[in-house]
């Protein structure tokens, strides 16, 4: 179901090289994602054809300084 990562405790390194001492190990748990969609029997929920508004995307106005 899931995937767990144990780093053990020892010393870690930075990108630029610095080093640092670890004293206690790190676990890392990656679950995994699960979407469920529901519908009801009529999936436009009660619209009729044509009644909403356009389905044309809107964009956000751009923030001004």
């Amino acid at each position: 179901m899931g995937t767990i990562i144990t780093f053990p405790a020892g010393r870690y390194v930075y990108s630029d090289g610095r080093g640092r001492s670890v004293d206690e190990p790190a676990t890392i748990i990656i679950l995994p994602v699960v979407r469920v969609d529901r519908y009801a029997d009529d999936p436009r929920d009660g619209l009729r054809d044509g009644s909403s508004a356009g389905s044309r995307k809107r964009r956000r106005p751009t923030a001004r300084r």
